[in-house]
């Protein structure tokens, strides 16, 4: 087993047992942090929730300025992102991981101006350890502009992640526990 499959492992049974009561605070916690945070009129590619992730769906009613963007599976380990007004527009699709259908509009990726990216763990310096797909690692190119921003609950910030030269780097990292919930002050001035 790599570092990474035993480190991904390690965090998924640990994230099993995130109690439901801590899972809905930090997830409010964030997303009323993003909703104050946030550039008016910014186009966010955000994410429908896992089990094992913040669920930012809140950010719909506390911000219905922005434009909210939400990730569709393609072949080849692919993504879309898509407009959607309400999370109840979102489908079962790749893994029974709700998206948005494919008849929703679709903005061109370099319109995007903040990615909100989810992953298993992460470090103070940005570096991000996924799920293992490499559906991320392969669309942020596409969205080269936009401010990258992690995503997750205080128990998923680590010391050091294992790294290889596809993996790309967050310009800052969110969680609830940090005293203005980040890692980096840089996310309004994007």
């Amino acid at each position: 087993m790599s570092p990474k499959e035993f480190l991904r492992d390690s965090l998924r049974q640990q994230l099993t047992s995130l109690q439901p009561q801590r899972r809905h605070s930090e997830s409010a916690s964030l997303a009323r942090l993003l909703a104050a945070r946030l550039p008016r009129e910014a186009v966010v590619a955000t994410f429908a929730a896992l089990v094992s992730e913040p669920d930012l769906s809140s950010l719909h009613q506390l911000r219905p300025d922005l434009d909210l963007l939400y990730p569709r599976c393609l072949p080849g380990r692919q993504m879309q992102f898509h407009l959607i007004r309400d999370p109840a527009e979102l489908i079962a699709g790749f893994a029974n991981i709700p998206e948005p259908p494919e008849s929703s509009p679709s903005p061109d990726s370099a319109l995007i101006t903040h990615v909100l990216c989810p992953g298993l763990a992460f470090t103070l310096a940005g570096a991000r350890l996924g799920q293992g797909g490499g559906f991320y690692d392969r669309w942020l190119p596409y969205a080269s502009r936009a401010h990258r921003l992690g995503i997750c609950f205080t128990l998923q910030l680590v010391g050091t992640l294992p790294t290889e030269s596809h993996d790309l780097m967050m310009d800052e990292v969110l969680t609830s526990d940090a005293p203005d919930g980040s890692t980096d002050s840089s996310l309004s001035e994007t």
